[in-house]
């Protein structure tokens, strides 16, 4: 067994909500945290409608390890 960071509960909120499909990435400073410890990765898919107007949605998904975090919980 491996050495699990210690996450808070706001922050196993956040993978469990990953492990469920929502891959919206809220930007806050819990999922910044998840993505420094490498839990998430961040597949951020840039969208444009028009020359003038380009935007980017953010989005984010568990990596293996974040997998294995939910799994040894």
């Amino acid at each position: 067994m491996t050495m699990q960071p210690r996450l808070s509960p706001a922050q196993q909120r956040h993978l469990q909500r990953y492990s469920a499909g929502d891959d919206a990435f809220k930007n806050t400073h819990s999922e910044h945290r998840l993505l420094a410890l490498g839990l998430l990765e961040r597949c951020d898919q840039i969208v444009r409608y028009t020359e003038t107007v380009t935007w980017t949605l953010y989005r984010a998904r568990l990596t293996c390890a974040g997998r294995r975090y939910l799994e040894e919980l």
